[in-house]
C-alpha cells in the first residue's frame, strides 16, 4: 500500500493493482450490472476508429461448444454479442470510453 497526498494536501491510501486484476474487476462490474440485458459500449478499435456498439453478454446462439483456445480476459478483451451485426465481437477493455447499462452511464 502507498500513501499519496492529494491536491488538497490530504493523505489517502492507494493500493496498487495489477492490470489483469483491474481488467477482471471491470469485466465483473459489466457482468454484474448488465447481466443478460442489452448495454452500450463505446471504445477505440484496434485500427484507431471509434466504435459505439449495442451488445449483450451470455448469448449462446451459434456456439459449437469448442470455445476459444485462449482466455480473452488474460489479453484484456471481453467477448460480447453485437445486437446490430448479429455476431460475436471482442471489446478491448483498455480502450473503453463509456458504458451505458440500464440507463446508467459510466465514463472512463
Amino acid at each position: 500500500m502507498m500513501l499519496i497526498i492529494d491536491r488538497g494536501g490530504y493523505p489517502y491510501a492507494y493500493n496498487k493493482i495489477h492490470r489483469s486484476s483491474l481488467l477482471k474487476l471491470l469485466k465483473q462490474l459489466i457482468e454484474t450490472k448488465a447481466g443478460g440485458t442489452i448495454f452500450s459500449v463505446s471504445f477505440i478499435k484496434k485500427n484507431g476508429e471509434f466504435r459505439n456498439m449495442r451488445c449483450r453478454l451470455g448469448v449462446k446462439k451459434g456456439l459449437t461448444g469448442k470455445g476459444l483456445n485462449w482466455e480473452p480476459i488474460d489479453k484484456g478483451y471481453m467477448t460480447v454479442y453485437d445486437i446490430e451485426k448479429k455476431g460475436y465481437r471482442m471489446v478491448n477493455l483498455d480502450t473503453i470510453q463509456s458504458l451505458q447499462i440500464k440507463g446508467e452511464k459510466l465514463v472512463a
